[in-house]
């Protein structure tokens, strides 16, 4: 079985992202805090499972919100952090191609790059901005 992912799969999981913040009514970081311990398991073309989470801010008590795209036989393919209390947005991806803008810094063991970008935003409306600009 191939584990490494390809840009086309990162730009369908990073477009139906797009489509469940949508679906799902996420407007604001505080509906996203809401869905904190919540896993979401959508039926398509590939069994989609989102995990939304709530982790400890650098800043100490101030939480970010955490949710991830997980792949049944993949892993994590797109891990995005939001923390409003520093101000910034960070999307990781594991592609075994380079997806522009993103800086990749390690690989998985199924050779993946493991890539990021950060914003100095943190409103959904940039988070969908950005993820778009993955899919188009």
């Amino acid at each position: 079985m191939d584990r490494q992912i390809s840009l086309d799969e990162i730009k369908e999981i990073s477009k139906f992202t797009y489509v469940l913040i949508d679906r799902e009514k996420i407007n604001s970081l505080s509906d996203l805090e809401k869905m904190a311990s919540t896993r979401l398991d959508v039926v398509g073309r590939y069994r989609h499972l989102f995990v939304f989470d709530l982790e400890a801010s650098e800043r100490g008590k101030i939480v970010k919100v955490v949710f991830e795209y997980v792949h049944p036989n993949k892993g994590v393919p797109l891990r995005i952090e939001i923390d409003s209390a520093l101000n910034y947005t960070k999307i990781t991806l594991k592609s075994r191609d380079r997806v522009f803008g993103y800086y990749p810094f390690s690989r998985d063991a199924y050779g993946n790059l493991i890539q990021s970008i950060k914003t100095n935003k943190s409103s959904i409306d940039d988070l969908k901005e950005e993820l778009k600009k993955i899919f188009s």
